[in-house]
Protein backbone atom coordinates (compact mmCIF):
# COMPACT_ATOMS: atom_id res chain seq x y z
CA UNK A 1 0.00 0.00 0.00
CA UNK A 2 1.60 3.23 -1.27
CA UNK A 3 1.41 6.19 1.13
CA UNK A 4 -0.64 8.85 0.46
CA UNK A 5 0.79 12.79 0.42
CA UNK A 6 0.38 14.97 3.93
CA UNK A 7 -0.40 18.50 4.24
CA UNK A 8 2.82 19.38 3.27
CA UNK A 9 2.49 17.37 -0.20
CA UNK A 10 5.53 14.89 1.12
CA UNK A 11 5.10 11.35 0.84
CA UNK A 12 6.28 10.30 4.67
CA UNK A 13 8.93 7.71 4.70
CA UNK A 14 6.97 4.52 5.91
CA UNK A 15 10.17 2.33 5.78
CA UNK A 16 10.61 -0.03 8.12
CA UNK A 17 13.97 1.62 9.17
CA UNK A 18 11.96 4.92 10.20
CA UNK A 19 9.55 4.00 11.73
CA UNK A 20 10.30 1.92 14.37
CA UNK A 21 8.04 -1.18 15.25
CA UNK A 22 4.52 -0.58 16.86
CA UNK A 23 5.01 -1.67 20.54
CA UNK A 24 2.41 -1.28 23.48
CA UNK A 25 5.63 -1.21 25.51
CA UNK A 26 8.58 0.62 25.08
CA UNK A 27 11.91 -1.75 24.63
CA UNK A 28 9.75 -5.10 24.44
CA UNK A 29 10.55 -7.53 21.17
CA UNK A 30 8.31 -7.49 18.06
CA UNK A 31 5.67 -9.73 18.97
CA UNK A 32 4.91 -12.66 16.02
CA UNK A 33 1.66 -13.97 15.37
CA UNK A 34 0.56 -17.69 14.73
CA UNK A 35 -3.14 -18.85 14.13
CA UNK A 36 -3.98 -22.14 15.33
CA UNK A 37 -6.61 -24.64 13.44
CA UNK A 38 -7.07 -27.39 16.19
CA UNK A 39 -9.52 -28.99 14.41
CA UNK A 40 -8.03 -28.90 10.82
CA UNK A 41 -10.28 -28.21 7.78
CA UNK A 42 -13.16 -29.80 9.45
CA UNK A 43 -16.23 -28.08 10.23
CA UNK A 44 -19.76 -28.81 11.08
CA UNK A 45 -21.17 -26.71 7.70
CA UNK A 46 -21.16 -27.35 4.23
CA UNK A 47 -20.79 -23.58 2.99
CA UNK A 48 -20.58 -23.32 -0.95
CA UNK A 49 -17.96 -21.01 -0.96
CA UNK A 50 -15.72 -22.78 1.96
CA UNK A 51 -12.63 -23.16 -0.25
CA UNK A 52 -11.36 -25.26 3.04
CA UNK A 53 -13.86 -28.07 3.07
CA UNK A 54 -11.72 -29.47 0.32
CA UNK A 55 -8.59 -30.45 2.31
CA UNK A 56 -10.37 -32.99 4.53
CA UNK A 57 -9.86 -34.77 1.20
CA UNK A 58 -6.01 -34.73 1.57
CA UNK A 59 -5.60 -36.35 4.61
CA UNK A 60 -8.35 -39.59 4.32
CA UNK A 61 -9.55 -40.83 7.60
CA UNK A 62 -7.65 -37.75 9.45
CA UNK A 63 -9.75 -36.69 12.45
CA UNK A 64 -8.19 -33.75 12.43
CA UNK A 65 -7.76 -33.24 15.75
CA UNK A 66 -5.39 -31.53 18.01
CA UNK A 67 -3.87 -33.76 20.72
CA UNK A 68 -3.14 -33.46 24.21
CA UNK A 69 0.59 -33.31 23.83
CA UNK A 70 0.31 -31.21 20.88
CA UNK A 71 -1.66 -28.70 22.44
CA UNK A 72 0.92 -28.47 25.73
CA UNK A 73 3.59 -28.34 23.21
CA UNK A 74 2.47 -26.04 20.74
CA UNK A 75 1.47 -23.17 23.73
CA UNK A 76 4.57 -24.05 25.32
CA UNK A 77 6.51 -23.29 22.86
CA UNK A 78 4.69 -20.18 21.21
CA UNK A 79 5.11 -18.67 25.19
CA UNK A 80 8.86 -19.80 25.69
CA UNK A 81 9.53 -18.04 21.96
CA UNK A 82 8.00 -14.59 23.32
CA UNK A 83 9.32 -14.64 26.76
CA UNK A 84 10.20 -11.27 26.33
CA UNK A 85 6.72 -10.02 25.39
CA UNK A 86 4.23 -8.53 27.53
CA UNK A 87 1.29 -9.77 25.51
CA UNK A 88 1.07 -12.82 23.78
CA UNK A 89 -2.36 -13.70 21.59
CA UNK A 90 -3.36 -17.18 21.08
CA UNK A 91 -5.74 -17.25 18.00
CA UNK A 92 -7.58 -19.81 16.77
CA UNK A 93 -10.13 -20.68 14.18
CA UNK A 94 -11.40 -23.96 11.87
CA UNK A 95 -12.63 -25.72 10.40
CA UNK A 96 -14.71 -25.04 13.56
CA UNK A 97 -13.03 -24.98 16.56
CA UNK A 98 -15.43 -25.42 18.75
CA UNK A 99 -15.94 -29.07 17.39
CA UNK A 100 -13.39 -29.78 19.86
CA UNK A 101 -15.50 -29.24 23.32
CA UNK A 102 -14.61 -26.71 26.24
CA UNK A 103 -12.33 -29.48 27.49
CA UNK A 104 -9.58 -28.41 25.04
CA UNK A 105 -9.95 -24.74 25.39
CA UNK A 106 -10.19 -25.64 29.80
CA UNK A 107 -6.92 -27.41 29.30
CA UNK A 108 -5.53 -24.35 26.76
CA UNK A 109 -6.07 -21.91 29.41
CA UNK A 110 -4.25 -24.24 32.48
CA UNK A 111 -1.30 -24.70 30.42
CA UNK A 112 -1.48 -20.72 29.57
CA UNK A 113 -1.05 -19.86 33.09
CA UNK A 114 1.22 -22.56 33.26
CA UNK A 115 4.00 -21.43 31.12
CA UNK A 116 3.38 -17.87 30.86
CA UNK A 117 5.94 -15.63 32.52
CA UNK A 118 4.95 -13.31 35.93
CA UNK A 119 3.30 -10.08 34.58
CA UNK A 120 2.87 -11.67 30.48
CA UNK A 121 -0.77 -11.21 29.64
CA UNK A 122 -2.48 -13.73 27.48
CA UNK A 123 -4.99 -12.85 24.86
CA UNK A 124 -7.24 -15.06 23.65
CA UNK A 125 -9.05 -15.30 20.31
CA UNK A 126 -11.95 -17.54 18.42
CA UNK A 127 -13.22 -17.36 15.08
CA UNK A 128 -16.63 -19.48 15.11
CA UNK A 129 -19.56 -20.18 13.15
CA UNK A 130 -21.11 -19.70 16.31
CA UNK A 131 -23.78 -22.55 15.33
CA UNK A 132 -22.60 -24.67 18.37
CA UNK A 133 -22.33 -22.04 20.70
CA UNK A 134 -24.37 -22.52 24.44
CA UNK A 135 -25.01 -20.64 27.43
CA UNK A 136 -21.59 -22.88 28.70
CA UNK A 137 -19.63 -21.85 26.02
CA UNK A 138 -20.52 -18.18 26.66
CA UNK A 139 -19.43 -18.56 29.99
CA UNK A 140 -16.37 -19.67 29.26
CA UNK A 141 -15.63 -16.95 26.97
CA UNK A 142 -16.10 -14.48 29.32
CA UNK A 143 -14.69 -15.49 32.30
CA UNK A 144 -11.61 -16.22 30.24
CA UNK A 145 -12.04 -12.85 28.32
CA UNK A 146 -11.89 -14.33 24.94
CA UNK A 147 -12.02 -12.26 21.98
CA UNK A 148 -14.81 -14.17 19.61
CA UNK A 149 -15.49 -13.31 16.46
CA UNK A 150 -18.50 -14.97 14.32
CA UNK A 151 -18.81 -15.48 10.82
CA UNK A 152 -22.29 -14.35 9.67
CA UNK A 153 -22.91 -13.34 5.79
CA UNK A 154 -25.20 -10.77 6.04
CA UNK A 155 -29.24 -10.93 6.57
CA UNK A 156 -30.65 -14.44 7.66
CA UNK A 157 -31.98 -14.49 3.83
CA UNK A 158 -28.30 -13.93 2.25
CA UNK A 159 -26.81 -16.00 5.55
CA UNK A 160 -28.97 -19.12 4.26
CA UNK A 161 -28.29 -19.05 0.83
CA UNK A 162 -24.63 -20.59 0.93
CA UNK A 163 -24.29 -21.59 4.54
CA UNK A 164 -26.00 -24.95 4.98
CA UNK A 165 -25.16 -27.83 7.32
CA UNK A 166 -23.90 -31.42 6.15
CA UNK A 167 -27.53 -32.14 5.23
CA UNK A 168 -27.90 -29.27 3.46
CA UNK A 169 -30.46 -27.85 5.78
CA UNK A 170 -29.74 -23.55 6.15
CA UNK A 171 -28.22 -23.03 9.54
CA UNK A 172 -29.47 -19.80 10.52
CA UNK A 173 -27.70 -16.79 12.03
CA UNK A 174 -26.02 -17.68 15.10
CA UNK A 175 -27.82 -16.15 18.05
CA UNK A 176 -31.30 -15.62 16.08
CA UNK A 177 -31.90 -19.01 15.45
CA UNK A 178 -33.20 -20.52 11.71
CA UNK A 179 -34.60 -17.34 9.69
CA UNK A 180 -35.98 -19.33 6.59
Amino acid sequence: MAASPGASGQVPDLSAETAGPVLTVPGAPPPFHVLAKPTGASCNLDCEYCFFLSKEMLYPGSRFRMAADLQQTYLRQLLEAQARAPEVVVARQGGEPTMMGLDLFRRAIDLERTYARPGQRILNTIQTNGTLLTEEWGEFLKANEFLAGISIDGPPTMHDAYRADKGGKPCGVPGLGHQS
